[in-house]
């Protein structure tokens, strides 16, 4: 009798934990959320480093080329110009570190007006740290609803410090 009790309460008491794993999961999405979560941080990262060593060449040259790769040869030439400016001679444009792509540059009028990447996710401002803003793209840490492309201003002529 006392046996059937202590199953009883061992069936019970597991389904319970298990309930509350599944609940746990459901709610926080589980590894594969945090993975899309960490990889959109990369992104937004990498963004914000590209946005930087666009606006070191702009600054520099008063342009931004099509061919992005010219943006990244002047650079890493250590005596060029480029390199040379106030808190650019680490820049480099980066890719999306999870597709490897280049970021797409929206132009208007020839000029570069925004940056572009595919995000895995939405985000929120629910109370969590948000990094000083970049004067550079001043809404890159704003919500995002959903995933995929989202486009920020950016602004090339933004101090670089």
């Amino acid at each position: 009798m006392a046996s059937d009790r202590h199953t009883l309460f061992a069936y019970a008491l597991g389904a319970v934990i298990l309930a509350a794993i599944v609940a746990g999961l459901a709610i926080t999405g589980g590894p594969g959320k945090a993975r899309m979560l960490r990889q959109d941080a990369l992104r937004i990262d990498a963004l914000s480093d590209a946005a930087r060593a666009l606006a070191c060449y702009y600054q520099a040259k008063d342009e931004i080329p099509e061919d992005l790769s010219l943006v990244d040869a002047e650079l890493a030439i250590a005596n060029a110009d480029v390199h040379e400016r106030e808190n650019c001679s680490a820049s480099k444009v980066a890719r999306d570190p999870v597709s490897g792509e280049a970021f797409v540059l929206r132009r208007d009028g020839g000029a570069v007006t925004h940056i572009c990447a595919v995000f895995a996710t939405g985000n929120s401002s629910n109370g969590v740290y948000r990094p000083r803003e970049s004067g550079i793209v001043p809404t890159l840490y704003e919500p995002r609803k959903s995933g995929g492309e989202h486009c920020f201003a950016i602004n090339l002529n933004a101090a670089l410090d």
